[in-house]
């Protein structure tokens, strides 16, 4: 797996031991060697456009998945999701495109968070909840 980033802001620099190998401007040329991306952006409506931008590319958006989180085979997840550790989520839940699902929470069963939602750290979701995009 190859991992580097874009920031337009820190071309050049090292982030986690990932080198920031250009800016986003450099999208485009990076579709002809890479078919992967994951957008990793707090601001849900600014990860939503380059999701959206990246997918007009022709990249196929990937998930992020902690092998420490326990994800039911029956649960959907759309595209561009971050799920970190120690999340939980049960059968017949519904995480929409580019949600992110912060450290140690939980989505029980029936719950449907909306595309490009962020659901914070400790959070519970009780069933049948409905998470409204913002």
């Amino acid at each position: 797996m190859i991992l580097f980033f874009l920031d337009d802001g820190l071309v050049g620099k090292t982030i986690n031991d990932c080198k920031v190998i250009g800016g986003m401007k450099d999208i485009q040329v990076l579709r002809e060697k890479y078919s992967n991306i994951f957008i990793a952006i707090g601001n849900n409506r600014l990860r939503e456009e380059l999701i959206t931008q990246a997918q007009e590319i022709g990249f196929n958006v990937v998930n992020l998945i902690s092998n420490k989180s326990i994800v039911s085979n029956y649960a959907k997840i759309g595209q561009g999701c971050v799920i970190f550790p120690n999340v939980v989520i049960e059968p017949d839940s519904t995480i929409g495109n580019g949600c992110v699902i912060c450290a140690n929470s939980v989505i029980n069963r029936d719950a449907f968070i909306a595309d490009y939602s962020f659901v914070n750290s400790s959070s519970v979701d009780r069933p049948t909840v409905l998470v409204e995009r913002k």
